[in-house]
């Protein structure tokens, strides 16, 4: 986890360094007062953006291992009886009763589902009439 976070810090960095470079020639070559005051407040807060990020990257390079492995800090270590308290504690209260609800509501859909009766195809209410067009109808002229 800390090298591919270090590696997503690094190419933040280059981002960031490559907007400051941009925004510093923009500086330089600006001539109006308020565009000048603009890109100085960006300059500021892209330096305090790469400051931030290259305090990161010094803290994930300090806190891991020279194999990569995260330095940890505090451990604590339970007695079999307070793992259980903790890990019961943690535990919502709702669940088992939620998922008893829910495999009774399948069951009573599908056990419906199963039971009800099988349903004969629908009889057209009217026979069709057997009517055969042997020529078109002309469109009506008198219109």
């Amino acid at each position: 986890m800390p090298g591919t976070a270090l590696q997503s810090i690094e190419a933040d960095l280059d981002r960031l360094e490559r907007q400051r470079v941009g925004y510093a020639l923009a500086l330089a070559s600006s001539q109006d007062d308020r565009t000048r005051a603009r890109h100085e407040r960006t300059l500021l807060r892209l330096d305090e953006e790469i400051a931030a990020l290259q305090e990161a990257a010094g803290t994930l390079v300090h806190a891991s291992t020279p194999n990569g492995v995260p330095v940890v800090d505090r451990t604590a270590e339970f007695a079999a009886e307070e793992y259980d308290e903790l890990v019961a504690a943690t535990q919502p209260r709702w669940l088992w009763p939620t998922v008893a609800a829910s495999l009774t509501a399948v069951v009573a859909v599908a056990a419906w589902w199963a039971a009800r009766p099988a349903t004969p195809p629908p009889t057209p209410a009217v026979a069709p009439a057997s009517v055969i067009i042997t020529r078109p109808v002309p469109p009506d002229s008198h219109r």
